[in-house]
């Protein structure tokens, strides 16, 4: 129903896409819809604490503890923490206080267990 009112919006303004043309266009429009709404909930979700980090994943959730973590990455504007087997991207500015968080997370790496 959705795709038959974008596919009359678009040609009420003159353009000669095909139904096909704008279904796939709504789908991925979707698509990046979800994804972000997926990375806001995540990051809401996401726990860091004195054992380590918690995040929701599609099923279940990763986690990390302190004493496992191998590596920890500055990468674009997140934090990438490493375990043998995890990766958990975190984003700091997602926190009130992005600076203060990043340099939380990276003490925990140099920080005797």
């Amino acid at each position: 129903m959705g795709w038959i009112l974008t596919y009359q919006s678009i040609q009420g303004i003159g353009s000669d896409l095909g139904l096909g043309t704008v279904v796939l266009l709504d789908l991925g429009l979707l698509a990046m819809l979800v994804g972000f709404y997926w990375k806001i909930y995540r990051d809401a979700n996401t726990r860091v604490g004195d054992e380590g980090i918690s995040q929701p994943a599609l099923y279940g959730s990763k986690k990390i503890r302190w004493s496992e973590v191998r590596q920890i990455r500055r990468v674009g504007f997140g934090l990438h923490v490493s375990s043998e087997r995890t990766r958990i991207v975190l984003t700091p500015f997602a926190y009130k206080e992005p600076e203060r968080f990043a340099r939380l997370v990276l003490g925990q790496l140099k920080a005797p267990r």
